[in-house]
């Protein structure tokens, strides 16, 4: 029994911390999650605030270049003409769209380059409409007529080709031009600080083969298992040109002080249950002992006490013959016989007595 008290003891022991520390588990690796999480989204908000960065820089250079272009140096019109003719309801839609695509040519000392042709594009649509109208005489006597046209520029187009020559442009130009140390360290310490993130960093702008570039916070090594990476620039083809590489040296610190004192919580009450167990199993080992020490006694102590009752009776005994009772030498031998086993029986009974009062005192 007492075994099996032990072993469910210690399994309920067992189960408890278990369950705390898989708790104190999960809990670190949510704050890790939660961390990784934040992370990422503050190294997306600063590839975008660059990327956006660049492109409006990109677009400054040509802002109002078309719009102050007088002269093409080529052009071509597009046409398209649409007619339909409802002989039920006696009428007649026609509909055209005119494109005018005129080429302006940006001289080449304005990119340091090649020179670049971009597409000034405008739209002319125009729409006719005519329906023949009866009069009173039951005869075509009129005629109802709408037109309108509309002349725009297709901005929509030319974004595209702003698109198309601001991915080429960037090939071409180093990524330590395209953004400064100084740009990029600014920029991820603003966005990790909008998600409660003041750690100190370490960073590094590697290209898609692996391949370290200017961009990186001094002596910077790549760690991949402990570091964040997000891409920074894409080619022409929307694949991850450059990766920007964020390291925490103390991310671990940050991660276990968000729930620091539930942790040292949950540790001071598993040391209180290993405590309370350790202190129970002691008594319940101290008090198996006593239990066994006292069944022994107890069994010493009826032998012991049998022994000198029974040399006592058979003293009496011999004392009452009346051929003792009138020896006095016999007399006396027996009365300190009996006085003996008396002393004997005492200290027996101080024995009991002495052990009583240790398992009070347990």
């Amino acid at each position: 029994m007492f075994v099996l008290i032990v072993f469910l003891m210690s399994v309920s022991l067992i189960g408890i911390i278990s369950v705390q520390l898989y708790w104190i588990n999960n809990a670190v690796e949510s704050r890790k999650e939660q961390f990784k999480n934040d992370v990422q989204k503050s190294l997306g908000s600063v590839a975008e605030r660059i990327n956006e960065k660049e492109r409006s820089l990109f677009d400054k250079k040509f802002e109002g270049i078309l719009e102050s272009a007088v002269l093409a140096n080529k052009a071509q019109i597009k046409s398209l003409f649409f007619q339909e003719i409802d002989t039920t309801n006696h009428q007649k839609i026609s509909f055209g769209s005119t494109i005018l695509e005129e080429n302006i040519e940006i001289p080449a000392e304005f990119l340091g380059s090649d020179s670049i042709i971009f597409k000034r594009v405008t739209g002319k649509k125009d729409f006719f409409q005519s329906r023949l109208i009866k009069g009173p005489d039951n005869l075509f006597s009129a005629v109802d007529e709408k037109r309108y046209s509309n002349i725009k520029r297709l901005t929509n187009i030319e974004n595209s080709q702003f698109a198309e020559y601001f991915k080429d442009y960037n090939v071409i130009k180093p990524i330590h031009q395209r953004v400064s140390n100084r740009e990029l360290n600014e920029t991820i310490r603003d966005e990790l600080k909008k998600r409660n993130i003041s750690l100190d960093f370490k960073y590094g702008v590697y290209s898609k083969d692996g391949l370290a570039t200017k961009l990186k916070s001094g002596y910077y090594t790549i760690n991949k298992n402990d570091s964040y990476a997000f891409p920074l620039f894409f080619d022409a083809q929307d694949d991850p040109e450059y990766l920007l590489f964020v390291t925490f040296p103390e991310k671990n610190d940050h991660i276990l002080s968000g729930i620091s004192n539930i942790l040292l919580l949950s540790i001071f009450f598993i040391f209180i249950i290993i405590v309370a167990f350790s202190s129970s199993l002691y008594q319940l080992i101290q008090q198996k002992k006593i239990s066994e020490i006292k069944t022994d006694f107890i069994n010493n102590m009826t032998h012991e006490f049998k022994t000198p009752i029974a040399t006592i009776n058979l003293a009496l005994d011999s004392i009452k013959n009346p051929k003792i009772i009138n020896d006095n030498e016999k007399v006396l031998r027996y009365v300190q016989m009996i006085r003996d086993e008396n002393k004997r029986m005492h200290t027996q009974v101080e024995n009991v007595l002495r052990i009583s009062g240790l398992e009070k005192i347990n």
